[in-house]
């Protein structure tokens, strides 16, 4: 393979590497704390429930840091209640505080509250 074909095929490999990195998925358990995350990735927080009740769905936002996929009831299943995982992309640099609201009719049962740094 000519040195020319190696060096476009390196630096292709370099670009992917490097653009792979702002994608990967940062998992953390919601419970009032800071996150810091970057441009591009996609961040999952994971909030688990006691006795009936499920947090609303989307969360509140305080800005479009932020963009919301979506939410998921994810293992393990418990009696206790619905684990919750939320879904977010990391969309632009700055800071969003996101309130999780736990209720049952209309009746608000838990406030989560997570803030999360975007470089």
């Amino acid at each position: 393979m000519p040195a020319s074909s190696r060096r476009v095929m390196f630096a292709a490999a370099l670009l992917a590497a490097a653009g792979c990195k702002s994608d990967t998925l940062l998992n953390v358990a919601a419970g009032s704390q800071a996150i810091s995350a970057h441009v591009g990735q996609e961040i999952a927080i994971t909030l688990g429930n006691v006795g009936p009740g499920t947090y609303a769905s989307p969360p509140e936002m305080s800005s479009a840091v932020l963009t919301y996929i979506g939410v998921d009831v994810v293992p393990p299943f418990t009696p206790a209640g619905p684990t919750q995982r939320f879904r977010f992309t990391a969309a632009m640099p700055g800071r969003a505080i996101v309130v999780f609201r736990r209720s049952l009719n209309d009746q608000t049962l838990a406030v989560v509250q997570d803030t999360v740094d975007v470089r």
